[in-house]
């Protein structure tokens, strides 16, 4: 082999791993979704609260939060719909607690979901807050994003998580 030739392998090694990312993805099989955990050491992977979260994404200083929760839908609501959602938005936003801004029904890679956005007050403290919402086979499936006092849909990294999840063939559309 020729000195050139190796030189040029070994350039292309070199280029091939610094354009490889370091991030992680985080799959569920069963909810067929599957997110890219954000490449900056800022952001940790944390341990759940209960058994519904099944990722929750830290950034230092609790400044934001990502998490993605799977709940059984109520057996008489199974579609995504204004009644489940007046029932739904209820609980997610509690008077006194938070201030709803924004709902509408949209569409999220392909699925009908449920957008909505406001803002949670955590000891004097404004979280702005971003959910979207499904329902498939049975389930309520939620993406929830909160800011310390920011819009989240302005944060890069959770416009990157949002922009890099994917859907897998084992979710209905």
């Amino acid at each position: 082999m020729n000195k050139r030739f190796v030189l040029q392998i070994l350039f292309a090694v070199i280029l091939a791993s610094c354009m490889t990312s370091n991030a992680k993805t985080w799959i569920s099989d069963d909810a067929g979704v599957s997110f890219q955990i954000p490449d900056d050491s800022a952001w940790s992977q944390a341990t759940p609260p209960n058994p519904q979260v099944k990722l929750l994404l830290e950034r230092a200083g609790k400044s934001a939060e990502i998490f993605f929760a799977v709940i059984t839908a109520p057996p008489n609501q199974q579609v995504l719909n204004q009644d489940f959602i007046t029932g739904f938005e209820k609980g997610y936003w509690p008077q006194g607690k938070s201030v709803k801004r924004t709902g509408e029904f949209s569409n999220f890679k392909g699925k009908k979901v449920y957008k909505t956005s406001g803002e949670m007050f955590i000891k004097d403290v404004v979280f702005k807050k971003a959910l979207i919402v499904w329902i498939e086979n049975g389930k309520v499936f939620m993406i929830s994003m909160m800011k310390k006092g920011a819009d989240p849909y302005e944060d890069a990294d959770i416009k990157k998580f949002l922009e890099l999840t994917k859907f897998n063939s084992k979710s209905v559309k």
